[in-house]
C-alpha cells in the first residue's frame, strides 16, 4: 500500500511553510472523513553536488583523479571504439583508455515533524500509530508547477505542485518510526553503475 507523508483534515492543512516541503497534494476520504493526503516529501538539493572522477585504465590498472573538465570533454569528437569479441559474454572487462563518471551523496532526512505526521498516517489508515513503519521509498525526480488549492474555508490560494514525475530509484529498508521516534536519516549514492569511455589515453 502507498502511504502518503502527511495526512491532515480538511480544516487542518498545512501552513504554507509546510506545505513546500511536500508535493502530490490530494483529497483522500478514510471512514467518512476528507483528509488532504501528501504523498511526496522534497530532498533539499540546494548544497548537493556531484563529484566526478577521470579514470586512466592502463594495463589493466586504474588511476583515478578528479575530473577537471575541459573544451575537449564538453564538445567531444567521436572515438572509434575497440574490437569486442561479442560472441564471448562469459567476461566483461575493462579495456585500456579513459573513462569519467559521475555520482552524488544524497541525503533523505525525516525530522522529528516528518516523523510525528507519518504516524499520525498510520494512525489513520493503519488503525495504529505503533505500525508506523517504513519498508520501500521510491526516489523520484519531477518539476514544479503553480497550482491553485481551497482551504476548508473556501478560499483559494497558490502552492508549488509537482508534476511529470518518475520514479528513479527504489530503496528497500526497515525503519518503525514508532519504536525509533526519532528522525530517520539515510545517505545513498547515486550516478552511474558504469563509467562512459571517452577514447583511448
Amino acid at each position: 500500500m502507498t502511504m502518503p507523508f502527511v495526512l491532515r483534515r480538511m480544516d487542518n492543512d498545512l501552513t504554507d511553510a509546510q506545505r513546500a516541503n511536500y508535493a502530490f497534494r490530494t483529497k483522500l476520504t478514510i471512514g467518512g472523513v476528507d483528509y488532504w493526503a501528501y504523498y511526496l516529501k522534497r530532498i533539499d538539493m540546494r548544497s548537493v553536488e556531484t563529484t566526478d572522477y577521470d579514470i586512466r585504465r592502463e594495463n589493466g590498472e586504474e588511476q583515478v583523479d578528479l575530473f577537471n573538465y575541459t573544451d575537449n570533454e564538453l564538445y567531444p569528437k567521436p572515438a572509434e571504439l575497440p574490437e569486442f569479441n561479442y560472441d564471448d559474454d562469459t567476461t566483461v572487462e575493462l579495456p585500456d583508455g579513459r573513462y569519467a563518471k559521475s555520482n552524488v551523496e544524497l541525503r533523505i532526512g525525516w525530522n522529528d515533524f516528518d516523523v510525528q505526521e507519518y504516524m499520525n498516517v498510520c494512525a489513520i489508515m493503519r488503525g495504529s500509530s505503533q505500525s508506523s513503519i517504513v519498508s520501500e521509498i521510491a526516489v523520484c525526480s519531477g518539476l514544479d508547477a503553480v497550482e491553485s488549492g481551497e482551504s476548508a474555508t473556501g478560499s483559494k490560494f497558490s502552492y508549488d505542485e509537482a508534476i511529470g514525475v518518475q520514479v528513479m530509484y527504489y530503496i528497500d529498508l526497515y525503519a518503525n518510526l514508532a519504536v525509533t521516534n526519532d528522525n530517520l536519516e539515510l545517505t545513498i549514492n547515486i550516478g552511474q553503475t558504469v563509467p562512459f569511455w571517452l577514447g583511448p589515453n
